[in-house]
């Protein structure tokens, strides 16, 4: 889920001052009114007017946007477990006074759904005045780990993380900024360039019950395996050690009808 904020600048270049210029198939001319470019044929070229603010420039164009305030809905469900296994990332006890006053604080109030952007830019490591020149790309993460043997709306609450991840220090098109336009009449259009603060909002969690069937599983294949083992341990002693031999006649006892053979062998025994 993505939420867009941006404001538009017109499209423009370096310069201090309005001007106009004609973009033709050939050249490029400029001229600080339209006198000259009302002889060209509307075919070889377009007229485009340039106004400040300019592109380029270093004022933060979303330094007013620090006090917006953003909701954030989520519902989540374990419907393996049954349908009471549902519930939202407000808190049962909000109200809407509650929800008109709060704003989320990592301490003071961790489970508000409404967040204060200059908040997220801080929570996310970074400063929101440089943030706010050029725009940037937060993710705001929801983990929810459920222990679904307890109270459930007790033990199954959110938590909220925040990060940018586009690169500020990168040299070409550094933050977040897209162009579009607004078309008038034939052949003329207004186009913009828009900085903003893109927020992409991702939801993680997982949720486990006891079931005494799945753990009796377990336990037997536990026991299993120790019986494997032992078989396992004996065959490597008696084929691949040195004393192999010695271990085969502590370990077993051979049956013979001969008594003398069989007090011989107890002889070398003991």
């Amino acid at each position: 889920m993505d939420l867009h904020i941006s404001f538009p600048s017109l499209y423009q270049v370096s310069t201090d001052k309005d001007h106009w210029f004609d973009m033709s198939i050939r050249d490029l001319t400029w001229a600080t009114d339209a006198t000259k470019l009302a002889t060209l044929p509307p075919i070889f070229g377009g007229l485009i007017c340039l106004s400040c603010p300019l592109v380029g420039t270093d004022r933060p164009l979303l330094e007013e946007t620090a006090d917006f305030t953003v909701l954030i809905k989520n519902f989540i469900e374990f419907p393996m477990f049954g349908k009471t296994f549902r519930r939202r990332n407000m808190m049962e006890d909000a109200n809407k006074t509650y929800l008109q006053t709060c704003n989320f604080n990592q301490e003071r109030d961790p489970f508000c759904p409404v967040f204060r952007i200059g908040d997220i830019v801080h929570f996310a490591g970074e400063n929101f005045t440089q943030l706010a020149v050029r725009g940037g790309v937060i993710v705001i993460s929801i983990d929810w780990n459920c222990n679904l043997d307890w109270d459930f709306l007790e033990f199954c609450k959110p938590m909220y993380s925040f990060r940018r991840v586009d690169n500020p220090n990168t040299n070409i098109a550094p933050g977040w900024n897209f162009r579009h336009a607004n078309y008038h009449e034939e052949n003329r259009r207004t186009l913009f360039k828009s900085y903003g603060i893109r927020f992409v909002i991702e939801v993680r969690g997982q949720g486990a019950k006891f079931n005494i069937l799945p753990t009796m599983l377990n336990i037997a294949s536990g026991l299993a395996l120790l019986g494997v083992t032992t078989v396992v341990c004996d065959f490597i002693i008696l084929y691949f050690t040195e004393s192999g031999m010695f271990y085969k006649e502590v370990k077993f006892l051979l049956v013979d009808d001969d008594p003398e053979k069989r007090m011989g062998m107890m002889a070398r025994r003991m």
